[in-house]
């Protein structure tokens, strides 16, 4: 009898890896690589905005538009261990900036979105597996 593990290989690597890493992938490999949270429905516009342009820039992003709280928002991508939480607010929306925070690295603050992009670009480029943002 012939046997032929073709995928089983792969699976098992998977496997340990997935567990190695306790669930989180970088950026380059997870399937949303930023969670957009608007804290109000009155910045659920700059959100949208913010969305068109990450995913034209060949970013995986999802934007939570549901009305519910903000902190029920970013828990919710952090049990989905998202690389990223983008939370827009007031401040953010009137300074132009998004508020970074990420389930493995922590709360970055605000930064400016053409930096974060840039960064986010760039560590998806180079397949890195740390936080350009820690950097």
């Amino acid at each position: 009898m012939l046997h032929r593990a073709t995928l089983g290989t792969l699976e098992r690597f998977l496997g340990v890896y997935l567990e190695h890493r306790a669930g989180h992938f970088p950026t380059w490999l997870a399937p949303t690589q930023v969670y957009l949270v608007p804290v109000r429905e009155n910045h659920f516009d700059y959100t949208k905005k913010l969305e068109k342009e990450l995913k034209a820039l060949g970013i995986r992003v999802e934007n939570d538009l549901e009305p519910i709280n903000m902190g029920k928002k970013v828990r919710k991508a952090t049990i989905a261990q998202v690389p990223y939480i983008a939370v827009a607010g007031d401040r953010e929306m009137a300074e132009g900036t998004l508020s970074i925070k990420s389930p493995l690295y922590g709360d970055f603050g605000p930064r400016p979105i053409s930096v974060f992009q840039n960064g986010l670009l760039q560590e998806i480029k180079t397949r890195d597996l740390s936080s350009f943002i820690r950097k």
